[in-house]
């Protein structure tokens, strides 16, 4: 059993009160002792619990035993000094305890200190009786950030023993011996200080010595080998230059690709040259586009595994090999390279499915809900091992049944070798045709049912928007030219675009449109251009799901001077959302009736509030805006965190005209009808509807976007409003945004829901505005406003 905090500060008074005791018959020596005793010790203490973080602040407490809670868990049984941190307690912090423990501690304290983690440190705490106790926790990043004020310093002192002294013993001369406390500087005593620092001046000489050597030695050219490694000595803050001014400088673009493709198709001869790869003919369409010669680029060879690696350190500029995106990398990649980072993704170029291949009768249980037993207990599947498919067949199928292979050329070769009888194909026919150049001659069958979808992209760095900007209007500008039947004959008819005009005729008259890099590079492979890369020309659905890789990965919470911080922070915890009232379907109120807002612009921001405020359906505060410029100048002062129903085009999305800056989109989630009887002569409808923040954090633009992808995720699945706890957890934004999909369709349903409830009646569902499904795939290819209005 153990005592009440009421019991021990009663037994520490009395402890106080007998090492005092024996002073009373020595004046002087009490006098001296209580002096220096109280001058030893800091004024200033903190909570009682021993693993408590006390802050300058926000006064948060963390456990000793460092657990961390959601803010909706139940709060029943609850105190304010047994309340746990979350990853929302990001105030500056230092460990506090009373004087009492101090004298409860044993002589030697562990010089270890064990690290718990990216973002806490976790010191063992010790008990009176010497033994080691639960580790007690603080966050790293706090403690970090933490810098005592001038009244707030740290001290070095000899306790104080606390033997019993009877009014009749002298005192000792070891008890009333106290030694003067030497102050110390953020941690370090002057001597300690002075040697750091001559340490460090040491060590900065080195560098500067060595960086002007490599500088030297190298020509400042980066030394990355296009035919071997695929590693350079540059990062991005070598320089604080732009990408496009560092490549402009350089002279060159570096492209990264995917080796084991790039070295497959090249011998195999499907090309009819080499150079039509449709990863190499992007390159030179960038190369074209910001240098003005298609052949000023340089190609950088890496795996799968390393490619999110290179892009992160400065090593290329892009990668241009069908990468692979999803939530995962987009927001927080860990798997690749151990990244840690996220990055932004191009609309894709190309679109795959993904089917079962191998021996029949086991594709046939693959396709079977991955049946195992029977005859289908042999069932072995090959995949590869950061592949995002394992996580979705893991969750259908024990793992016991699943190979795992590093990448494509183990998977071929495993199957060949009998280790496994099924593996993933591509829908392009390009499976097939490495597996015959592996010398397989068995039994082979592909599925009928596709189980996931691929998609390609261009992947830039997150931390320059206007890069990544340039790239994907680039890419969007080969299907605008497919689109308007603009070839590299007739390029210059590119220069009436919104942006980039320039740019936009050297890169198609380089390479051609869309359709001619298609017809070289992919139809070989394909065999034909059918389904999902055909241009969208408004009769079928653009809604599409793109892939959320490994969701259950933490992130680090929200990051400091962010907009997720700041929402969190705020006195109501409420968005701010702008939105163009007197549209109905999209935002209206009706002020005389005392109505809510509703509308599809209306639910979209609903659903955000949700995800951002753990459940809370009322945390949005609507801003009326009169039209898109004063929505874009209001977003852009932070007077909204957010902006509904602004169309997406060209010129926004690179430099809106009013504010001189970009902004960032979500997928839309409307688009105007093609060719549809709307039923009223009334009714007006923009090109499409997006949601859009600023482009400055990343972080807040991934968790609007993938939320409004969410809402036809969700009906995908056959989630709604009334099973929304179906919804995955996501944890790439901190474990308090873990329930992100989940609370964002329980406050508005899914997409289908809110179409339902707010437009049906204005104007029946269909084109663009359907699902674009994975079983019945049609053109997703769309060009957005801008070039050639």
């Amino acid at each position: 059993m153990g005592t009440s905090p009421k019991e021990n500060e009663t037994k520490n008074d009395e402890k106080k009160t007998h090492a005092g005791a024996g002073l009373k018959e020595n004046p002087r020596a009490r006098e001296e002792w209580e002096s220096k005793r109280t001058s030893s010790i800091s004024t200033k203490t903190g909570s009682s619990e021993p693993g408590a973080v006390s802050s300058t602040g926000n006064r948060s407490i963390v456990s000793k035993y460092g657990l961390r809670r959601r803010s909706d868990d139940s709060k029943e049984g609850r105190s304010t000094s047994a309340t746990t941190t979350t990853s929302h307690d990001r105030s500056s912090a230092q460990t506090m305890m009373r004087i009492s423990e101090l004298a409860d501690m044993p002589a030697e304290r562990p010089s270890v200190v064990h690290v718990g983690g990216e973002n806490e440190i976790v010191l063992p705490p010790h008990r009176a009786d010497g033994t080691s106790g639960a580790s007690s926790s603080i966050d790293l990043e706090s403690a970090r950030s933490h810098r005592p004020s001038n009244s707030e310093f740290l001290i070095e002192a000899t306790l104080v023993p606390d033997d019993p002294v009877t009014p009749q013993q002298e005192p000792s001369p070891e008890l009333a011996k106290v030694v003067e406390a030497e102050q110390l500087y953020f941690g370090f005593s002057k001597r300690q200080l002075l040697f750091l620092g001559g340490c460090l001046i040491l060590i900065a000489v080195i560098v500067v010595i060595v960086t002007v050597t490599v500088g030297s030695s190298s020509g400042g050219e980066e030394n990355a080998d296009a035919a071997g490694a695929p590693f350079t000595t540059l990062s991005p803050t070598a320089t604080p230059l732009p990408t496009v001014d560092r490549i402009r400088q350089r002279g060159e673009l570096l492209c990264g690709i995917w080796d084991e493709s790039h070295k497959l198709i090249m011998t195999s001869g499907v090309l009819e040259k080499d150079e039509d790869q449709t990863d190499l003919v992007l390159c030179r369409v960038l190369a074209a586009a910001v240098l003005g010669n298609a052949s000023a680029y340089r190609l950088i060879e890496t795996s799968q595994e390393d490619n999110f690696k290179l892009l992160g350190n400065g090593a290329v500029d892009v990668l241009t090999s069908q990468v692979e995106t999803s939530m995962q990398s987009d927001v927080y990649e860990t798997e690749q390279g151990k990244i840690g980072a996220g990055f932004t993704f191009s609309v894709p170029f190309v679109y795959i499915g993904i089917f079962w291949g191998g021996v029949p009768e086991f594709v046939l249980c693959a396709e079977d809900n991955y049946e195992t037993k029977g005859n289908c207990s042999d069932l072995r599947i090959c995949m590869s091992t950061d592949s995002e498919w394992a996580e979705i067949v893991v969750e259908k199928i024990p793992e016991s049944f699943i190979v795992k292979r590093d990448n494509v050329t183990e998977i071929l070769q495993g199957f060949k070798n009998g280790d496994c009888n099924v593996f993933p194909v591509e829908s392009t026919g390009v499976t097939e045709f490495l597996l015959a150049l592996f010398g397989h001659r068995g039994e082979y069958y592909r599925g009928t049912q596709p189980f996931v979808n691929d998609i390609g992209t261009l992947a830039t760095r997150d931390d320059d928007p206007e890069w990544s900007d340039f790239v994907n209007i680039i890419l969007m500008g080969l299907f605008a030219a497919d689109l308007a039947n603009v070839t590299h004959i007739n390029a210059a008819e590119l220069l009436a675009a919104d942006v980039l005009g320039e740019e936009l005729e050297r890169a198609v008259e380089a390479a051609g449109n869309y359709a001619e890099i298609f017809d070289r590079g992919f139809k070989p492979i394909f065999q034909s251009r059918e389904g999902w890369n055909l241009l969208n020309n408004g009769s079928t659905g653009l809604l599409f799901t793109l892939p959320l890789g490994t969701i259950q990965n933490e992130g680090p919470g929200p990051v400091a001077g962010g907009t997720l911080e700041e929402i969190r922070d705020r006195p109501n915890g409420k968005l701010h959302c702008g939105v163009r009232l007197g549209r109905p379907g999209f935002a209206v109120q009706d002020k005389a009736q005392n109505q809510p807002f509703s509308g599809l612009d209306v639910d979209m921001c609903s659903a955000l509030a949700a995800g951002l405020s753990q459940g809370t359906t009322d945390a949005v505060l609507f801003v009326h805006v009169e039209n898109e410029a004063q929505g874009y100048r209001m977003l852009q002062s932070g007077e909204v965190d957010v902006l509904a129903g602004h169309t997406w085009n060209i010129r926004n999305d690179y430099h809106e005209p009013g504010t001189g800056v970009g902004y960032s989109f979500t997928m839309p989630y409307f688009y105007k009808p093609v060719d549809v009887d709307v039923h009223s002569s009334n009714a007006t409808f923009d090109e499409n509807l997006c949601l859009v923040t600023r482009q400055d954090d990343p972080q807040f633009s991934s968790f609007v976007f993938w939320t409004v992808a969410s809402t036809w995720h969700a009906e995908e699945r056959g989630v709604t409003e009334a099973n929304s706890r179906d919804m995955p957890d996501v944890n790439l934004f901190g474990f308090d945004y873990s329930k992100m999909f989940r609370d964002a369709i329980f406050a508005v349903g899914n997409y289908g829901e809110i179409y339902e409830r707010n437009l049906a009646s204005i104007l029946p569902r269909g084109g663009r505005n359907m699902l674009n499904s994975v079983q019945d795939a049609g053109p997703q290819i769309y060009v957005p406003p801008g070039y050639f209005d």
